[in-house]
Parts: structure tokens; sequence; C-alpha cells
């Protein structure tokens, strides 16, 4: 796992999730399986949902099998509700 220097607004997410599973400044990994991902439009969707919440999230999806992982300093809770504000199921892998 590698850190990266925090900025203001690496601040502001943690202040704004304080249950994270993390710790402060660690990035995590976390995958899930997204349902009513069809094509390369709704691959881009959710990847720019969950950008938006978190703008140095790395993301890998596999439209196949509708497995996404999220490389985030952000709780699951918080990557969940932005891929489902997005339009999209989500449940664990």
């Amino acid at each position: 796992m590698w850190t990266l220097a925090r900025t203001d607004r690496d601040e502001q997410a943690l202040a704004a999730y304080p249950g994270m599973h993390c710790q402060k400044g660690q990035f995590m990994n976390q995958t899930f399986k997204v349902s009513g991902m069809t094509c390369s439009h709704c691959v881009n969707a959710v990847q720019t949902a969950i950008l938006k919440t978190d703008n140095t999230a790395g993301i890998q999806v596999d439209l196949p099998s509708g497995l996404v992982s999220i490389n985030s300093k952000l709780p699951r809770s918080a990557l969940v509700a932005a891929i489902e504000e997005a339009g999209y199921k989500v449940s664990s892998p």
C-alpha cells in the first residue's frame, strides 16, 4: 500500500467521512459487483461518478463480470452511494 501527500481537499473528504475504514492518507482497494452496466458508456458513467466523489481514485472495471475495483481513501459507503446515484445497483462481489 502506498501513501500520497494530503491536500486540503483530502482533509475535507476525511472530515466528511469520519467512519472511514482506512487510515488518513492511505488508499484501500475495494471491489464491488455493479449491475446494469451493459456498454462502454455505462463504464464511463460509473467511473465519472466515482471520480466526482474521489478524484484521486484508481478504478478498474470488468464489463463482462460487472466487477469494479476502486483504490480510494473513501469508505465503501461513500463509493456505493456515488455508483447508485449514477443509476446502477451495487452488491458485494
